[in-house]
């Protein structure tokens, strides 16, 4: 054997992982597990995020104002909130960075987010998720998740939380583990940051 050609079908694969990873959640139309970035660089250039990579509150003015169209990116090789929108454009995932570290200081939020927890990016930097927790949180679905956080893994639940205005609302959310290092979470490097993908499942008006 002098040659041996190996042929990869992207699309292929791709469709395969979509099917064999739908959510078991049938109120979610969406993949248990989806095709997510495992480093913190190319999520932040994704779309549009507030906030900086140390988890340094922010001022309103560094934002620009509380409205999901003028939410800054945040570049991860600066560190802080910049006026350039990235290629991606806005997501409208609710989404969530948080430190990988306890107490999980929340770094960055998207525009998506704000919308759904009803705080604005200045109130939400710097703080820890328990703003979004309440006494209707399963505590038992936060130890199994924090329990696979703690071993670099992604994880998933269904859980009740609560927007600024106090009323709750059923939120499957998925988290991933990202990395500041070039060959992700997959080369043995510790997760420097977590990705928190929000849905909720809660009938408007209901």
């Amino acid at each position: 054997l002098q040659r041996l050609d190996l042929l990869f079908d992207v699309m292929g694969f791709m469709q395969l992982l979509q099917s064999a990873t739908m959510s078991g959640n049938p109120r979610s139309t969406r993949m248990e597990f989806p095709v997510v970035p495992n480093m913190l660089g190319m999520v932040l250039t994704e779309e549009r995020w507030s906030g900086n990579n140390e988890g340094r509150p922010i001022a309103p003015h560094e934002i620009g104002a509380c409205t999901p169209s003028l939410h800054a990116s945040a570049e991860a090789s600066a560190g802080t909130s910049v006026d350039t929108p990235p290629a991606g454009g806005e997501s409208q995932h609710p989404r969530i960075i948080t430190l990988a570290t306890p107490p999980f200081t929340i770094t960055h939020v998207n525009a998506a987010w704000c919308d759904l927890c009803g705080y604005c990016a200045d109130e939400a930097i710097g703080k820890t998720l328990s703003m979004i927790q309440g006494t209707g949180t399963d505590r038992a679905q936060l130890r199994r998740m924090m329990h696979d956080v703690k071993h670099a893994c992604a994880s998933s639940a269904t859980i009740t939380n609560y927007r600024k205005d106090g009323s709750s609302f059923l939120n499957y959310v998925r988290v991933y583990p990202l990395t500041n290092d070039e060959g992700g979470a997959t080369s043995g490097t510790a997760p420097s940051h977590y990705l928190g993908v929000l849905e909720s499942l809660t009938i408007a008006g209901a």
